[in-house]
């Protein structure tokens, strides 16, 4: 990366494939401080979301021409959500782990703000996969996106392996944690991330949501 001081703020550029000034039109400066100069037609044929977004008139600096946005993303989850957009080697996520887990997690939350199709589909590859030897966590990451699909696979995975509780847990609802315990009592297959959409019946469940 390289910095440079406009005005009384530092101003950093992400690395390649997202610091070409000449050829982008649009700079994307996530929450962390750093420029990601990107081109609007990769991301107006990836996501419906940025075709409505770069319909509408874009603000600019003063001392640029191309319009710069705030994200709320910081670099470390807006680089591979681009990469996953761009003709470039998808991003790597090796390490079998925790802190990767979550790291997929929030680039696929990024990724259905944003309705990224593809980002959205190869980062639920990973989820599963990983959900293999953290199911729990997985679960947590499912329910907290709303993945109906996620959720009952890293649900079977964690009855299976019954690892401890674990911190993310505590993203999850009342209602997600309940519906979570019956199927490790039961098996019986549920709706986790919402109540069943079955006919109401008025118990004392009915309240937790």
């Amino acid at each position: 990366m390289s910095s440079e001081k406009k005005g009384t703020k530092d101003v950093t550029q992400a690395e390649e494939p997202f610091n070409d000034i000449d050829s982008s039109d649009t700079v994307f400066r996530t929450s962390d401080g750093i420029d990601f100069y990107v081109h609007r037609v990769v991301l107006f044929l990836a996501s419906p979301f940025f075709r409505d977004m770069f319909s509408l008139p874009q603000p600019s600096s003063c001392d640029s021409k191309k319009p710069i946005i705030d994200v709320t993303e910081s670099i470390k989850v807006l680089n591979p959500l681009l990469r996953l957009c761009y003709p470039v080697d998808d991003p790597e996520f090796p390490d079998n782990n925790s802190v990767t887990l979550a790291l997929i997690g929030n680039t696929l939350e990024a990724a259905l703000k944003y309705q990224l199709t593809e980002a959205i589909k190869i980062l639920k590859g990973h989820l599963r996969a990983l959900s293999k030897d953290h199911p729990l966590h997985a679960f947590a990451i499912a329910c907290r996106l709303q993945l109906e699909e996620e959720a009952p696979l890293a649900a079977r995975r964690w009855r299976e392996s019954h690892p401890d509780y674990i911190h993310e847990m505590s993203n999850i609802s009342a209602g997600v944690y309940y519906r979570f315990i019956q199927f490790v009592r039961t098996g019986v297959k549920t709706s986790f991330c919402g109540p069943p959409k079955t006919g109401f019946r008025f118990t004392r469940s009915s309240f937790i949501q």
